[in-house]
């Protein structure tokens, strides 16, 4: 049986500073460090896939990159904790539990939510229908029968009967030869279920989409490394969470990665997976380490028997990073009589911006309008505000409100 499969997204990412070298022409050159990233699971998964876009992208930038699979959650915790390795990724319920009895490390992501979905017959209409069902589980603890059981404290009405049937492909062959009645299918196991059973069985309850604040796994790293190291580790995570954009951006290009990475994966199923993963929201497009996900996260693995003791945000969690990534990016706008000027000069990318216009005009106002924004100071305006606005991916122009050829064009690429 594959042990929580999803808990074991991502991997461990190992920094290791690299000498400095010197040029031909005599001057030192100092080379970016080594980023080593190390997967708890023997193959790439689907869930794993924009930390390994997100590695090709480290390499175009310069950074020397390598991937290495290892078999389960605990080895990152181990290899972390060892100073075998700076960055690590595994499940969120390995992680704080870890953390609870000790461990020297501290989480700084999430990695991805649950990507699962709970599927019944199509006779059963919701949750409330499985009163009386055969409901497969993994074990007593798993993250099939957190999951299973957070649904059903929805629906407290529901008494089915919870079977443990270990091993996800055990539990999708007893439910197309009727010897379940429900269970929580892992998104990218869905296809085999249609196989063996087409039309009997459909979605009664999106894991990803109705716990939105469950982190399954998180990003980590020791404690006693993360204070000198924050500008690398700040890089790396943006590296991964512009990946996480771009996935909903571009299903494609993350299908075309899925099926180039995915071992045994066609087009045809790279595309249903991507299409599932987005339409599930697994990837947090901020990181999704807010307090409250934490707090609902500590809560959930408590509920869920992962943690024997209560466990605090402050013992667990650093949200600095992750915060001051998503931090709104400060961009300065001057409107004069002759012309309007944006400072600094900077490689615009979707994301949050504070725009603090300067309207020294008397009879002109400034404009900056495109995708989702449409703002204007007005002709009689005269002084500074300021504007808190979400840049997307295309053309925006800004500049004088009444004169056209006052106007200039500012463009937002993904990349």
């Amino acid at each position: 049986m594959r042990r929580r499969t999803l808990f074991c997204a991502f991997g461990a990412l190992v920094v290791v500073v690299a000498a400095t070298t010197v040029g031909l022409a005599g001057a030192a050159v100092h080379a970016k460090p080594a980023v080593k990233i190390a997967f708890s699971a023997a193959t790439p998964q689907v869930e794993k896939i924009p930390t390994i876009m997100a590695s090709d992208d480290l390499k175009a930038q310069g950074y020397p990159v390598s991937l290495t699979y290892l078999q389960t959650s605990e080895d990152p915790v181990q290899a972390v904790v060892r100073g075998d390795a700076d960055f690590g990724s595994a499940s969120a319920s390995t992680v704080l539990q870890a953390i609870s009895k000790g461990a020297p490390v501290v989480a700084i992501m999430s990695a991805n939510s649950p990507a699962y979905q709970i599927v019944a017959p199509t006779d059963v209409t919701s949750p409330a229908g499985l009163d009386g069902k055969r409901v497969g589980i993994h074990a007593a603890v798993s993250s099939t029968t957190l999951y299973t059981n957070l649904m059903l404290a929805k629906y407290p009405n529901a008494k089915p009967k919870i079977l443990v049937v270990p091993g996800s492909a055990n539990r999708i062959r007893a439910l197309a030869a009727g010897q379940l009645d429900a269970s929580a299918i892992q998104l990218s196991d869905l296809k085999t279920l249609d196989e063996l059973a087409p039309g009997k069985f459909h979605v009664i309850f999106d894991v990803a989409q109705k716990e939105s604040f469950l982190m399954d796994a998180v990003i980590f790293v020791r404690k006693d490394w993360i204070n000198g190291n924050r500008t690398l580790i700040k890089t790396v995570l943006q590296a991964i969470l512009n990946e996480q954009k771009q996935a909903y951006q571009s299903p494609s290009r993350l299908a075309a990665a899925i099926a180039k990475y995915v071992p045994n994966t066609d087009q045809a199923t790279a595309t249903r997976n991507a299409n599932l993963y987005t339409a599930s929201k697994v990837w947090a497009t901020n990181g999704g380490f807010t307090k409250n996900d934490i707090q609902y996260t500590l809560s959930a693995m408590q509920f869920g028997g992962f943690l024997t003791s209560p466990l605090s945000l402050s013992q667990c969690c650093d949200l600095s990073i992750v915060k001051s990534i998503n931090a709104p990016i400060s961009v300065v706008a001057t409107l004069t009589g002759k012309k309007s000027l944006l400072r600094p000069s900077l490689h615009y990318r979707p994301g949050n911006y504070v725009f603090t216009v300067r309207d020294t005009t008397k009879a002109d106002g400034f404009r900056l309008s495109g995708p989702g924004v449409k703002k204007a100071t007005g002709a009689k305006y005269r002084g500074t505000t300021h504007w808190k606005v979400t840049l997307k991916t295309g053309k925006y122009t800004y500049g004088s409100l009444k004169n056209a050829k006052q106007r200039r064009t500012l463009v937002v690429k993904a990349k």
